[in-house]
């Protein structure tokens, strides 16, 4: 009997020194490096277990970090943060391509800006044999303008002239009767005014240019004068665009209305003609 109250106080002395024994585990922080983690002496007598529940081994990553002085947040705690804040609008200025800037607005995003300023415009002067076309050299041409006066009506369609007159003119006859394009200003105008305007070729080998004989009428619709020989540069062309030729045109007093008509086909002038192309009218 004594035998056997040994033997069982043995077994409950190793049992509680098992217990006692210090725990050692090993496991790899947010950074890949291997901590070694030494836990303290647990008393398995104080805790009760419930055999049937699954035991669940949890590990805690730290959340901010701390080397060589510096404090080092997780990056999958920072992207939570950011979720969790409300969204901020943020703007952002971003070139036009025209000298100018926009405002972009975005949430928690980055605008880049692929369009770069353009270079100011060369400066350019009147063309020294600059023409201005009387009344009735024009009436005597084009017999057709007579009909205006008094008949605004049919001027009819007309294109409001604007800051900026990108314009695309039709294939048409040279000998035609009929303005290419009419443009009609707001309003008559109560002084002269100067506007640039510049004619795009359409072919790189062989380019040729769209250059209109200018008409101006008032606002009965009645001819006022015409303008020719008004082109004074020229710009070669590049990666963006064909050569061009840009010039000043003025607007007489009381301009209303500012007919294209496509130029003699026999008149002889320096650069190559055609009756057809793009033109650019800027104030």
């Amino acid at each position: 009997m004594n035998n056997l109250v040994r033997l069982f106080s043995l077994v409950l002395l190793c049992a509680s020194a098992v217990q006692a024994q210090e725990r050692i585990y090993s496991t790899v922080d947010a950074q890949g490096r291997v901590q070694v983690i030494k836990s303290e002496a647990v008393d398995n007598t104080k805790q009760e277990t419930d055999v049937n529940t699954p035991v669940k081994s949890v590990i805690q990553t730290p959340s901010k970090y701390e080397l060589e002085g510096e404090q080092y947040i997780d990056s999958d705690t920072l992207i939570k943060q950011q979720s969790e804040q409300p969204a901020k609008k943020r703007f952002y200025y971003v070139p036009t391509g025209a000298l100018g800037e926009k405002i972009l607005e975005g949430e928690h995003k980055t605008v880049e800006s692929t369009t770069t300023p353009q270079a100011p415009k060369q400066e350019i002067k009147f063309s020294p044999e600059y023409q201005i076309i009387t009344k009735e050299a024009l009436l005597s041409k084009w017999h057709n303008l007579s009909s205006y006066c008094q008949q605004t009506k049919r001027l009819k369609p007309s294109r409001l002239f604007k800051a900026s007159n990108a314009l695309w003119i039709d294939k048409s006859d040279f000998s035609a009767n009929q303005p290419d394009k009419i443009l009609s200003l707001e309003k008559n105008l109560l002084t002269a005014e100067v506007v640039r305007i510049s004619s795009f070729a359409n072919s790189q080998k062989k380019p040729k240019f769209y250059l209109p004989i200018i008409v101006f009428l008032d606002e009965q619709g009645c001819v006022l004068e015409g303008a020719w020989q008004y082109w004074s540069y020229a710009k070669a062309a590049n990666d963006n665009q064909y050569s061009a030729v840009d010039g000043l045109l003025t607007l007489p007093t009381s301009s209303k209305y500012i007919l294209l008509y496509p130029p003699d086909e026999q008149v002889k002038i320096s650069l190559p003609l055609q009756n057809y192309g793009s033109l650019l009218i800027e104030k």
